[in-house]
């Protein structure tokens, strides 16, 4: 029989201990799980660094996104012209 690998934070430990809970105890870990996910996300869009780093990414990134977006639309027109023509 295949063991189906657990998702990354998903440890044994972590179903040993969902497995203990009855369901009102499991709806309690969701809303906590709920909780520190929003704080988390929170953190991410706030953090002044993190957003002035991900302003510079985009800088730097943002000509290289714009040639693969004109590569890709280019290749779209030119496969659908030789359809047209009936070569493919």
């Amino acid at each position: 029989m295949k063991v189906k690998k657990l998702p990354m934070g998903v440890t044994d430990e972590f179903v040993d201990d969902l497995n203990s809970l009855d369901v009102l105890g499991i709806k309690s870990k969701i809303v906590t799980m709920q909780q520190g996910l929003a704080e988390a996300q929170t953190f991410l869009k706030e953090n002044e660094e993190i957003v002035d780093l991900k302003d510079q990414l985009k800088m730097i990134e943002g000509p290289t996104r714009d040639t693969i977006k004109v590569l890709k639309n280019r290749t779209k027109y030119t496969l659908e012209r030789l359809e047209e023509r009936g070569a493919i």
